[in-house]
């Protein structure tokens, strides 16, 4: 094979690339060659170029080019506002009508910072509140007769509110009244408290000394507000890729991070919520906004470098990467565990790299009386559910990649400025499992001995995480995999202690090249409408 830095170099001197960095790739392992003994490179490069160039590219036998496509980390809540059928007239096109809209609390406080989504018949709208509480938008060939839903999603400590066919008034003011959080959380946040998804797997059973000490977690994400009070020296050591100087990722603009970091590891500190694993070490990589597939090679680079136990990856994207795929792979024979999110497409294919036989696949589920009834959060409810109130996510991804599923609906945890808000998503979810995976890494004495190699353990891992969970039959097929984790079952603390299956042999542990592509592959085929039943 071709040296890869001349190949560099010559892609450098041609006028219409663009260089932009080099990442490394393992020369050893299962890795190092395809299934055809092929040997691989051990660098790979960022340019930017047209795309007829990257197709001429593809055609030389020394070179392998992909997208360097973006990542997500996608937000149900203002997708979910249903168009319902209006009897009203259709405004023409050309026609605007201002709304003016007051959002503030029960005793009359103007909310601030909360986003106002208008949906009509023709073009949503949207504006955010005032310190007063205030917004004023601009309907566009719609008329106050012919809006559908009106969606109000507060920046922190409110629940949100959904109106349907709602009475508005295009020459007064649009008053809309949000309930506090402590609604369905009394003396919250004043009272430190666990929140329902906790409950629902255990994390309140187990002794208050079970706290994750020793075990070094990794948040990749959009970067965290270590001045929050629940997360205000907890967190010491991150890398960022945003701004490629490393030195924000302390500070959070988009608020996902902050809020994952909650339920994993918010401080025993006697208000709000606690999270998993309040002694876990926590590092922070912040690749968003604007993710891409390199940032997170990138940022797998350093959790392998770091000695990461686990990584918490609450994103994902439409299509699979080779790269991608190497690298999580790479990190899992170093002995880094990825949880991942399945992504938020009812209904849809489970998302890259949860799609990834090499990984730990979350779904979601909700909690009926977890939420009120006037919220975004009632539309994730689907089918009738259990006797205990637990349904299944309509957002969440399905197939037989999900591993697990765990709460993800109406989740009360940490935003930027200090404040809490209950988010929806599988993004929500995952941090669930990865901070009980934290808990089992701690506490359980199996994980004391010598491993033969990483990756056993790592599969030993995921293997306590799957018999401790409580089937969910009444899911259906593709939505819960194992079911809910307990935390009693996966600690050992149980009447009945769930059964933990022997690890495979050593040869089995290598997850090689080809199986990899075959689940790239089917992920591809499945989205493209097409049957996978023969890609085994």
């Amino acid at each position: 094979m071709a040296d890869p830095k001349a190949i560099f170099e010559r892609l450098k001197t041609l006028p219409d690339v663009t260089f932009h960095r080099e990442l490394a790739m393992s020369t050893n392992g299962p890795l190092a060659t395809f299934g055809t003994g092929a040997a691989q490179p051990s660098k790979i490069a960022v340019f930017e170029m047209p795309e007829d160039r990257a197709a001429a590219l593809r055609q030389a036998p020394d070179v392998l080019i992909e997208p360097d496509r973006r990542l997500n980390v996608a937000d149900p809540a203002l997708g979910a506002a249903g168009v319902l059928p209006d009897p009203g007239r259709l405004a023409t096109p050309g026609e605007t009508t201002s709304l003016s809209f007051t959002v503030q609390g029960r005793d009359g406080t103007g909310v601030a910072g909360a986003t106002v989504l208008v949906q009509g018949r023709n073009f949503p709208v949207q504006g955010i509140t005032d310190q007063n509480g205030r917004v004023s938008v601009t309907l566009i060939a719609d008329t106050p007769g012919t809006i559908q839903n009106v969606y109000v999603r507060p920046a922190s400590d409110y629940w949100e509110r959904s109106i349907d066919r709602p009475r508005l008034s295009a020459s007064e003011d649009n008053v809309i009244a949000l309930e506090p959080l402590s609604q369905l959380m009394p003396d919250f946040p004043s009272r430190q408290q666990f929140t329902w998804g906790q409950r629902a797997m255990g994390i309140d059973r187990i002794p208050p000394t079970y706290r994750g000490d020793g075990v070094k977690i990794a948040l990749i994400d959009s970067g965290v507000d270590v001045n929050h009070p629940d997360l205000k020296g907890r967190i010491t050591a991150g890398f960022d890729l945003v701004d490629r100087a490393g030195r924000h990722w302390d500070t959070d603009e988009v608020g996902h991070g902050t809020h994952c970091a909650g339920t994993v590891t918010g401080a025993d500190n006697g208000r709000g919520i606690i999270g998993i694993v309040p002694g876990a070490e926590i590092h922070v990589c912040k690749i968003f906004p604007g993710g891409r597939f390199s940032d997170l090679i990138e940022a797998l680079d350093y959790c392998i470098q770091q000695k990461i136990d686990i990584v918490n990856l609450s994103l994902g994207a439409d299509a699979g990467s080779i790269f991608v795929s190497r690298k999580i792979e790479e990190a899992r024979q170093a002995g880094v565990a990825c949880i991942v999110a399945a992504g938020n497409v009812a209904d849809q294919p489970v998302r890259f790299p949860g799609s990834l036989p090499t990984v730990f696949t979350v779904a979601a589920l909700g909690k009926a009386d977890t939420f009120p009834a006037d919220s975004n959060h009632a539309e994730a409810v689907i089918g009738q559910p259990t006797l205990d109130g637990y349904f299944p996510a309509r957002f969440s991804c399905v197939g037989p990649e999900i591993d697990a599923v765990a709460p993800g609906v109406a989740i009360v945890s940490s935003v930027p400025g200090g404040g809490y808000a209950a988010l929806d998503g599988t993004s929500m979810a995952a941090p669930h499992v990865t901070g009980l995976a934290g808990l089992i890494l701690a506490h359980r004495a199996d994980f004391r001995r010598p491993f033969v190699n990483p990756a056993e353990r790592v599969q030993r891992l995921f293997d306590v995480l799957m018999a401790c969970c409580r089937p969910l039959p009444e899911f259906g097929p593709g939505r819960a995999g194992a079911g809910l984790p307990d935390a009693t079952q996966a600690l050992g603390l149980a009447m009945a202690p769930a059964q933990i299956p022997r690890v495979a042999a050593p040869g089995a542990q290598v997850m090689t090249e080809v199986q990899l592509l075959l689940g790239t592959l089917r992920s591809a085929m499945e989205r493209a409408g097409l049957s996978a039943a023969s890609v085994v």
